[in-house]
């Protein structure tokens, strides 16, 4: 029987052991115990002479008693040491008062009440146990599965004609599995997706995806549980690309995920804009490389970091795929950069709606007469006050009453200024040795 499923828009659902695995007899689904329910860990079993039991130990190291299709959970071991008491774990509302004990050799011993709902699992044949390892249990458990495993075997062979069905179902993953869901009605196990019967046609039994309703996926299965027809779904591999320079632009293009263009519409509402690339990076269409590029400078605001280009402040914005966007802070311009993780630039957008801000001049480190230096800056001069955290404070050196004061970093970027003197500037010229000397006639060089 040759099985084959399409793509699927979600994730595979995980089974719980809550699940109704009355299955058909026609699959041997009993048999992929393991598979139908990822939750299992291993299966082993006994059968006593009025019940049948299976052991199921849980991935989460729980052990559960699965007599004639109920399931039992261990509640407290009696004075003896030797049988131990089982409770009913039904989860509905209805609480079921149903116990039993059992003995070391997991023979029911005694069982009271009656059940008030229906089995929850079949009773799984215990063919399935074959290829389980006996040594994962406590020795007096392994020695009575080994001594009446030939026995089990003998009654459950008329059900199991052919071993390399149980193998096949146990190893391989694409063996679909007929189950029932909770509220009775037939499902489709394949691969851990779950399929729900929808019509009969001209191909077969259509079973459409039952996780999600938007789900395309689908297979048709004939009367010999052939495949006849199935849909590939892509809709996990497709990735869609919209325009970035208007939000009301349709422009798409859709790529797979190894960026193999699929579909594209290049219907745009707006004329392209004008980018430039820095140089010794990869190269885009359109695309105009300056001949000069002009370094920027980021320094740090008072609440983010701000970045200086020609006269333009950016702050810094999302990440995005190759690196950070950094947006003009102008109210609606559309100016931006486009920075790597080095903080090196490599896209630009530079047609700004507004004029750009004036440039501070640069200040000049010079040495007064007495030896000590001070900043020079629009034409006044400045004693260091002090360095807190990479910010340094000059203060006017003319006067001590003067209230002016600038502010700068090591490398002598002025950060901000107050220039408000209560004094006319000195008249200063300077030497080739970078000293100050006052002097009335001197020209100003600054």
């Amino acid at each position: 029987m040759t099985f084959y499923y399409g793509h699927h828009n979600h994730y595979p659902v995980t089974p719980s052991p809550s699940l109704s695995a009355a299955l058909l007899p026609a699959y041997n689904v009993s048999a992929a115990i393991t598979q139908a329910f990822s939750r299992l860990a291993r299966v082993n079993g006994s059968k006593s002479p009025d019940y049948t039991i299976t052991v199921v130990t849980l991935s989460n190291g729980n052990t559960l008693l699965i007599v004639n299709g109920f399931t039992f959970k261990r509640e407290v071991c009696v004075t003896d040491g030797k049988n131990t008491r089982w409770g009913c774990n039904e989860l509905s509302r209805k609480k079921c008062d149903v116990y039993l004990y059992v003995n070391e050799k997991f023979e029911v011993v005694y069982m009271a009440n009656t059940h008030t709902h229906d089995p929850i699992l079949c009773n799984f044949d215990l063919k399935s146990i074959r290829t389980d390892r006996t040594e994962d249990f406590a020795p007096s458990e392994a020695d009575f599965l080994e001594a009446n495993l030939d026995g089990v075997y003998d009654d459950t062979s008329e059900t199991f004609e052919d071993e390399s069905i149980i193998d096949t179902a146990i190893a391989e993953e694409n063996v679909a599995l007929y189950i029932e869901s909770s509220r009775g009605k037939p499902c489709l196990l394949l691969n851990g997706y779950k399929y729900r019967k929808a019509y009969k046609s001209k191909f077969g039994t259509r079973w459409n995806c039952s996780r999600n309703k938007n789900c395309l996926a689908y297979l048709y299965l004939s009367a010999n549980d052939e495949i006849t027809k199935c849909h590939e779904y892509m809709g996990m591999n497709r990735v869609r690309w919209v325009c970035s320079t208007e939000k009301n632009c349709k422009a798409f293009v859709s790529t797979t995920q190894d960026n193999f263009i699929i579909s594209s519409s290049e219907e745009h509402s707006h004329d392209p804009p004008k980018y430039y690339l820095k140089p010794d990076h990869v190269s885009f269409s359109n695309l105009v490389v300056p001949e000069s590029y002009n370094h920027a400078v980021i320094v740090r605001s008072k609440h983010w970091l701000v970045l200086k280009l020609n006269g333009f402040s950016y702050r810094k914005s999302k990440k995005c795929s190759v690196g950070y966007n950094w947006n003009c802070r102008y109210k609606a311009c559309p100016g931006f950069l486009k920075l790597n993780e080095q903080d090196e630039i490599l896209v630009t957008n530079e047609e700004h709606i507004h004029p750009p801000r004036k440039m501070i001049p640069q200040a000049v480190m010079v040495r007064s007469r007495n030896g000590n230096e001070n900043l020079l800056f629009r034409k006044f001069a400045y004693r260091k006050q002090y360095n807190k955290g990479g910010k340094i404070r000059w203060v006017c050196s003319t006067s001590k009453y003067c209230r002016a004061c600038v502010f700068s970093h090591e490398n002598l970027q002025v950060i901000s200024a107050y220039p408000e003197h209560c004094h006319e500037p000195p008249s200063y010229y300077k030497k080739i040795e970078g000293r100050l000397h006052d002097d009335e006639n001197a020209k100003d060089d600054c």
